[in-house]
Formats: C-alpha cells, structure tokens, sequence
C-alpha cells in the first residue's frame, strides 16, 4: 500500500471488481434481449461494493500506520509531547510527558490514553490553549506557560506550544509540546556551575590546559598555557586551537577526533605534534570531550615538557566534566 499509494490501490479493487463482476453476470444472468445490459448493472455493483471495501479498509490501514508512525516518532523526540483530539482527550503521548507530569498511576504513555488534558495539565491550562482558535485554524502554533501542581513533586514551571493538525483520517487534533522550564534551568545551572568549576581547576593547574567550544575555538588558557605561548588569554580566545599547530600536526590533531565517534570514548591522545615555531620539540595532546558543562566542548592538554603524566589519574578527575 506504501509503494502504489491508496488510491492506486483502490483503483486496481474496481478494476477486479468490475472484471470479475462482468464475468459472473455472463455465468449467472439469463439468456434475454436485456441480458447485456443486466451484465453491466452486475458488473457496475460489483465493482463498486468492491471499491467501497477496499476504500474503508484502506483508510481504516493508512490511520493505524499513521498513528503508529506518530507514536514511533514522539518515542525519541525532545519534550513532553501530547496529541489530543478536538474535546481534549489524550490519544498519544510520549514517555517524557510521563515524567513530567509525574502521577504515582499514570507511568507509561498507554497509561494517559484516555484521560484529558484538563486533568492531565489543569483545566486552566486547556481553556488557555484552546482560547485562540482562530490562530490555531490559520495553522499558526500558540504557547502556554503554566504552572503545575504534581502530587508527589514539587510544582514545576511548563511551556506548552499548542498546533491544530489535521491527523488520520482528515480528523483535526491537537498536537501539544511540553518543556519543563524548571528542569531546563536546574540543568543550565548546573552546567554554568560546573563550566566555571572546571575553570578554577585548570587555572590553578601547572599542566598546558585549555577549554574549547564544540569547534574547538578557545574559550579559555590557564595562565601556564598563556606563559609557555607568551599570549595573553585575550590574545588566544575564540581562535581555533589547531591553529597553534604546524600543519601536518593540524591533520593528525584533527584526525583524531574522529575517535570521538566511537562509542562511549571520550578522551583521545595525539603524540608527536609539533607547535608553530617549535619543531624542535614534540608534544603530546591529551584531548577530553567534555558534555557536562556549558558550553559543551572540549579539555585539550599539551604535554610540552616530556612529563611522565598519569592520564588514567586525569581522566578520572575529569570525569564529572565528560
């Protein structure tokens, strides 16, 4: 049905409706000076009970296809997601939207089939939502922040972003994305928190250590870093860390962050690399990725003077970062 389309398929159930449909008129119709005719009126009723079918099973597939579709695809998506039909009842919904509104019975997102938003969200929050029905029927998306009382956690803040869609079967619903505002900013705090912890460990470093962005622009030098380059901190931000290399070190530096690719790695070491207008000394590059913190990024420390580091003991401590 995916690949000739619904009506293709419709198409071909009256063409063998009207097929079969005039070979068993010429079977069963008596022989008379009508008999053609009642062969067509036979053949026309076949074909069009037949059309009928098909049409009704066709629709009745293509919905459960589209809802499963639907329910696959809010399984992985960012948020809480709800879809509700035009009285506000819950046909779909995803795992998060679970763990956000947090009721002791409803766990999984068959659980909140079947109930309403007004219960779900607060009777508030749905009158809110449905208020602007003339920006909804332009196809335009409307949002709602709401505060919610949960029974077994604190009240959290939420941003609700409401559309009208047209769903299986020409049927309009609503499609309903939940942020959870407060979790959102414990998260931000945390990582800004985390971002400047990380700096006062490095800055008190005696190691070559610098930050970077997910571009690997400097986003900070310790002051050890800013003495072995003779740079001021000011002088290195926002350039590209690579740059400090001489070209074939670039490739290899950048070769290997390719290994971050891999599957749960999150630290890489370069040897023998060289920085620009020191080829008479080789480097090693320790590289950590870094996710807890904001902004994501990257650790780099150079080894410029051949210490016997204990990478595994770094790692470690920069663990709670990565």
């Amino acid at each position: 049905m995916t690949s000739i389309g619904w009506r293709g398929l419709l198409a071909i159930c009256i063409f063998f409706g009207l097929t079969a449909g005039t070979a068993a008129g010429a079977l069963l119709m008596p022989a008379n000076p009508d008999r053609l005719l009642h062969i067509a009126y036979f053949a026309l009723a076949t074909s069009a009970i037949t059309g009928l079918c098909a049409l009704i099973a066709t629709l009745a597939g293509r919905r459960h296809i589209e809802s499963a579709d639907i329910s696959a695809a809010l399984a992985d998506a960012p948020g809480g997601f709800l879809i509700a039909n035009r009285q506000g009842v819950v046909e779909t919904a995803n795992q998060t939207i679970c763990e956000i509104v947090a009721h002791p019975e409803l766990k999984d997102p068959d659980d909140l089939c079947g109930h309403t938003v007004a219960s779900l969200l607060g009777g508030a929050a749905w009158e809110a939502m449905t208020s602007q029905r003339e920006v909804l029927q332009q196809g335009q998306g409307t949002d709602v922040e709401l505060e919610l009382q949960r029974p077994q956690k604190p009240r959290c803040k939420l941003l609700c972003h409401v559309r009208l869609n047209r769903g299986p079967g020409w049927r309009q619903r609503y499609l309903i994305h939940v942020t959870n505002l407060t979790a959102a900013h414990e998260a931000e705090r945390a990582e800004a928190s985390a971002g400047r912890l990380l700096r006062r460990i490095i800055g008190q470093s005696s190691d070559f250590m610098l930050l970077t962005d997910s571009k690997l622009a400097i986003t900070y030098a310790n002051p050890y870093a800013c003495h072995k380059l003779a740079l001021s901190e000011s002088e290195l931000l926002g350039s590209p860390v690579y740059r400090m290399l001489e070209q074939n070190s670039r490739k290899r530096f950048m070769k290997a962050l390719e290994h971050f690719g891999q599957r749960h790695r999150n630290t890489v070491n370069v040897d023998q690399l060289y920085l620009q207008g020191r080829t008479d000394t080789a480097a090693t590059a320790h590289i950590i990725r870094l996710t807890g913190t904001r902004p994501a990024g990257y650790a780099v420390i150079f080894d410029i003077d051949g210490r016997a580091h204990d990478w595994q003991g770094v790692d470690a401590s920069m663990a709670r970062f990565s």
